[in-house]
């Protein structure tokens, strides 16, 4: 469960792809990559660690002491993301998105626009990476504004308006930003999966997207 956000950008992708090939083989060979190359990463580190905590003597007491506290911290922040939603119900702070899709889709009918659609979650690590280097940035502000209505779906705790919107425009795992047309229709090709990508490299794309939208 822990876990999920870190693996879900790349295993829903790759489960997704194999469900549509219905290939047994392919996907044991895709799978079992997968997993020799997450684990092997960890077996190689375990070999590098072993050798120098051996050489350090007492010094690692103080490196364990250090590894354990710092352990102790991710699992107090999973912690608070966990019963943060009985403690105190989720607020959305940013005033740039709409919260609410069928607002959203309202005024992208007054205004002619089209509308950007970000799926995120509070316990979502890559949800956010992609607000520090993307979303902050008022340039990206200002090109999205010019053709589309910004619009946040927040799936934090799974509510009856993130399940619907998955399921309807098929979403396999957040961070998951959409591009629709007037018509409420996903420009072709312009999903976006996962973080990682610039801000000068997403302004480009919504300038793109834009005219295809017109095109459509």
């Amino acid at each position: 469960v822990f876990a999920a956000p870190c693996v879900v950008p790349v295993v829903g992708p790759l489960l997704f792809y194999i469900s549509t090939t219905r290939d047994v083989v392919l996907g044991f060979i895709l799978m079992l990559s997968y997993a020799q190359g997450l684990s092997l990463l960890f077996v190689m580190f375990s070999f590098i660690s072993n050798r120098w905590i051996t050489k350090s003597g007492e010094r690692t007491r103080w490196v364990k002491n250090i590894l354990g506290t710092l352990l102790l911290l991710v699992a107090l922040f999973y912690f608070q993301i966990l019963v943060k939603p009985w403690i105190a119900p989720h607020i959305p702070h940013d005033p740039y998105f709409l919260y609410d899709f069928e607002q959203a889709e309202v005024l992208a009918g007054e205004q002619s626009k089209g509308i950007v659609v970000d799926f995120y979650a509070d316990w979502c690590i890559s949800c956010h990476e992609l607000e520090r280097e993307v979303w902050s940035q008022e340039t990206v502000r200002q090109a999205v504004r010019q053709s589309f209505i910004p619009a946040k779906i927040d799936c934090t705790d799974n509510n009856e308006q993130c399940e619907t919107l998955e399921e309807a425009y098929d979403v396999q795992g957040l961070p998951t930003i959409l591009f629709l047309d007037k018509a409420g229709q996903e420009i072709n090709g312009s999903r976006i999966m996962g973080s990682g990508i610039s801000a000068e490299e997403f302004i480009k794309r919504v300038v793109n997207y834009a005219q295809q939208a017109r095109q459509q």
